[in-house]
């Protein structure tokens, strides 16, 4: 009751707001499916103000617009959308310009990290690199529209890196912005159950428009399933870290729960490459992560798990592994037809490289892959112009330099972070985070294949960010603060 009495002013919103959806059940067209579902999302929204309202206190005014960003960063235009002509404002567009101003007023007041306090400098000059080579590239652009959209993105995406490494100083900022991962997944992730389950899409997806037959297929806060089933991919780590981690059993249990959702969520979205990167990811867990005597024991209680269920299941295990050979051929074997996933993917990559050769390793410019796949096409693309991999789209669309330099940067943070979580002590509070963050790189490469373009998917800016800022708080402080 005491729970009830400190924050009755939320209870009785949420309770008027019940009546009114009763009644908007009898005098409006609404179904009882969204009536309810938009109740739940209400009660969940205000049940989160009243446990986030105490954190809250706590921080300084600009952490939580900072917090608040980053929230927002995880749902894109998919919430509150308003259009304007051929733009449109969301709150993480909203958001972006005032955080720009807040990081440039705290960065000359000297209250957060100054450029000399930095150790990733490399990285950051690189990422700047890139935004000029981009904004240069506009001189030989094909079509300058998309040439700036894409600018446009690239900035916003390097002002999340920048804002995150200079803003993030303290431990705890790491902690919180872990749970704002966590709890974005959380909230993805159901809206992607109810996708499934409902049949009921958020106007930004694209099986809004569809097929009905294609209702059952989850995008939940994205334009299609392949974006969501990145997010996922990515997702499924940072709850295995918090599942090792967290020796809470209710904790354990429902992060087990939630990772046997997604990936039956994965298999729904039927997107193969990133299932392979959450069994590629698993696999580097297992080698490289876990103790002898863990792996010891994993292997025994799942080969007797395995042959229980090859002896009780033995017609459905047999699917599975027929599953997994189709899907893993399917990725390298062509049908030579044109027309499958795979062929036209492999001839996307054909004419991105054709494009390549013709600008002379220059690329085409930022954001003109699709401009160039559309009008320039030398292999047939079924009227496909995304390149659908984020390693191709930056070659094609940036020139060899920059592809080299990021794959390079890729590499350094991937190398760093190894060594670093090999260095944290177990009982360090740092290990959630940083076994959660190599993870998720790991597995990286092969789940940003599978959407049509990264570069607006702000979640994976903010791995960067995430990533980046972790390597430069850890060379900040010496290990023994850390243990």
């Amino acid at each position: 009751m005491s729970f009830i009495r400190e924050n009755k002013n939320y209870v009785v919103l949420l309770l008027v707001m019940l009546g009114i959806g009763i009644l908007m059940i009898d005098q409006l067209d609404v179904s009882i499916k969204l009536m309810t579902v938009a109740v739940m999302f209400y009660a969940i929204f205000l049940l989160g103000i009243v446990f986030i309202k105490p954190l809250m206190l706590e921080n300084k005014w600009w952490e939580n617009v900072f917090y608040l960003f980053l929230f927002s960063a995880f749902f894109g235009p998919a919430i509150l959308n308003y259009s304007i002509g051929p733009f449109s404002l969301f709150p993480f567009r909203i958001l972006f310009p005032f955080m720009a101003v807040i990081f440039l007023y705290l960065y000359f007041k000297d209250s957060v990290f100054t450029w000399n306090q930095i150790h990733t400098k490399k990285v950051l000059w690189l990422f700047v690199f890139w935004l000029i080579y981009a904004l240069l590239s506009l001189l030989w652009v094909k079509s300058l529209t998309q040439g700036v959209m894409d600018l446009i993105f690239l900035l916003m995406g390097i002002g999340i890196i920048f804002f995150m490494v200079f803003l993030i100083t303290k431990y705890k900022q790491f902690q919180y912005i872990f749970n704002i991962w966590i709890v974005s997944f959380l909230v993805i992730l159901g809206i992607g159950v109810i996708n499934h389950v409902l049949r009921i899409h958020l106007p930004i997806s694209r099986i809004s428009s569809a097929n009905p037959f294609y209702g059952y297929i989850p995008t939940s806060v994205f334009v299609n399933e392949n974006d969501f089933a990145s997010f996922l991919s990515l997702s499924i780590f940072f709850v295995l870290s918090g599942i090792l981690y967290f020796r809470n059993l209710f904790v354990r249990t429902a992060g087990l729960l939630l990772i046997l959702v997604s990936i039956y969520m994965l298999e729904v979205t039927s997107s193969r490459a990133n299932i392979l990167a959450v069994v590629i990811g698993l696999g580097f867990w297992f080698v490289f992560l876990t103790e002898v005597k863990f792996k010891i024991k994993l292997i025994f209680w799942a080969s007797i798990a395995s042959g229980i269920s090859s002896i009780l299941f033995f017609e459905k295990v047999n699917s599975l592994f027929n599953a997994i050979y189709q899907l893993v051929s399917s990725l390298i074997v062509t049908s030579g037809s044109d027309e499958t996933s795979t062929d036209i993917r492999l001839n996307l990559l054909k004419n991105s490289l054709v494009f390549l050769q013709n600008t002379f390793g220059f690329g085409v410019g930022t954001g003109n892959s699709e401009f160039f796949m559309k009008n320039y096409a030398v292999y047939p693309t079924g009227n496909i112009v995304n390149v659908h991999n984020w390693w191709v789209e930056i070659l094609v669309n940036y020139g060899v330099v920059i592809f080299t330099l990021y794959c390079l940067i890729y590499l350094y943070l991937v190398k760093e972070l190894y060594v670093i979580n090999k260095n944290i002590p177990e009982q360090s509070q740092l290990k959630l985070v940083s076994v959660a963050l190599l993870l998720a790189m790991i597995v990286f490469p092969l789940s940003s294949v599978s959407p049509s373009s990264q570069i607006a998917l702000n979640y994976f800016w903010v791995l960067y960010g995430f990533v980046i800022a972790f390597i430069n708080y850890y060379r900040v402080n010496n290990q023994e603060e850390l243990k």
